[in-house]
């Protein structure tokens, strides 16, 4: 147990409640990576043709881009959010992701493009990271995972808008438009931060890191089994979705003739209802226990991997009907996951109060990495049906249900030996118990 962080930082002037401004903000903030991946899916075919210097595929390459500066930003961004607060490093991030959507928006080149992409993602990656942290550094338990819905109720309206508007602008104006906006969300945003946003990390509370320290403060965070559990579970969830978001615009642009219009409804649909059902999870956390709402999930979502397999072997016909029995079983997915992520989140952080910048920075880490893995991956199929599509879907759905069963002992064998820590008078063990019991 000595890995466990017992000294939760709090700051006083918040008192776990954060102002219904302030979620808006952080909400919007998060919501920069569904708002800079799902904005511009719709104008994949022409992306295609439009930049230079490399042959076909070479959108999903830039999303791949995306995904490696997602990962490589978040890994650092953490150490620094404990060592120099949540406001700073975030306001230094949304700067850095408008400069790379602005170059998004001017360079036609490939590689000049990947670039701008790159460091735009780097950028953002602190949207991504900072905001979760803030809020485990006021909350915990049930009150944590309540306040995480509430965030994401508000992240999420970005992407079941950000599909639909990207198709709408596309339609009638050149892709580049789309990272204009990009750009003056970014300004909006760095605005925001500068005249409204508190800091929620107490300066006594700061981390003071040589790279040497850092490195073995995540070394310790990743020997932590529940936050390990929890943050592969969270990871394979994502891998599905990028196989998702990578697989599908192709299929049923390309094979199944769906219009750029109805290709954006169709991921806003998918955002609603992942953003509806994260909703239900912060409804009834203080009802039914939030692991209880968590297997439950996983396990529908199993089942439903596999109807999804067994439904592309199928010689149904692509008419109407035909497209939306191919479509459901993603549909009933991302509804799970709407309880997936929130609830392991903060199970995740349940240990790591005084390093949950690091905990952040690293959870969101290993979810890009195989989120571009997963993205790499659907680049190479041939996608000329959704098989490649259920394929990926069914590896990551597999791979969140076989990690919840390692979660679920992992977790009953915490519980145990704190339970023990208890018994011999160490009552500060209690609250942890509670919050993952």
């Amino acid at each position: 147990m000595s890995d466990t962080s017992t000294n939760v930082p709090s700051t006083n002037n918040f008192n776990e409640k954060l102002s219904l401004w302030v979620i808006i903000i952080l909400g919007l903030l998060t919501a920069i990576g569904p708002l800079a991946t799902d904005m511009y899916l719709p104008a994949f075919p022409q992306i295609n043709k439009d930049l230079a210097g490399y042959g076909n595929g070479a959108a999903q390459m830039t999303l791949t881009v995306w995904f490696i500066g997602l990962a490589v930003g978040q890994f650092s961004i953490g150490p620094i959010s404990d060592r120099f607060g949540r406001r700073a490093p975030l306001f230094i991030g949304m700067i850095t992701f408008t400069i790379g959507s602005i170059g998004c928006a001017i360079f036609s080149d490939f590689y000049l493009f990947c670039f701008c992409r790159l460091l735009s993602s780097i950028g953002g990656s602190a949207g991504m990271v900072i905001p979760r942290a803030m809020v485990r550094d006021i909350s915990s338990g049930s009150v944590g995972i309540k306040i995480m819905a509430q965030l994401a109720l508000v992240s999420c309206i970005v992407p079941i808008i950000a599909p639909t508007l990207g198709g709408l602008l596309v339609a009638q104006f050149p892709w580049r438009i789309l990272f204009w906006i990009m750009g003056v969300y970014g300004i909006l945003g760095t605005i925001a931060i500068y005249f409204t946003l508190p800091d929620t990390l107490a300066i006594q509370y700061r981390i003071r890191s040589s790279l040497r320290s850092i490195l073995w403060r995540y070394v310790r965070i990743i020997r932590e089994p529940i936050f390990l559990s929890n943050t592969l579970i969270t990871s394979f969830a994502l891998f599905m979705i990028f196989a998702y978001l990578s697989g599908t615009p192709d299929v049923l642009s390309n094979v199944m003739h769906l219009s750029k219009l109805q290709l954006a409804l169709w991921f806003g649909i998918n955002s609603f209802v992942i953003a509806a059902c994260n909703q239900i999870n912060g409804l009834l956390v203080h009802k039914i226990k939030p692991y209880i709402m968590l297997n439950i999930a996983i396990n529908i979502a199993f089942v439903t991997s596999i109807a999804f397999l067994v439904i592309c072997l199928l010689p149904i016909p692509l008419t109407t009907w035909g497209i939306i029995i191919y479509c459901a079983p993603i549909v009933i997915i991302m509804g799970c996951l709407g309880f997936v992520f929130p609830n392991c989140t903060i199970f995740a952080f349940t240990l790591h109060g005084r390093r949950v910048g690091s905990a952040s920075a690293l959870l969101g880490t290993i979810q890009f990495v195989l989120g571009a893995i997963s993205s790499w991956m659907m680049g190479n199929f041939h996608l000329t049906s959704m098989m490649p599509v259920a394929v990926g879907v069914f590896i990551g759905v597999f791979g969140f249900f076989v990690l919840n069963l390692w979660r679920r002992t992992a977790t009953r064998n915490i519980i145990k030996k704190m339970k023990h820590r208890v018994q011999q008078g160490h009552h500060n063990y209690y609250r942890f118990i509670k919050d993952l019991d």
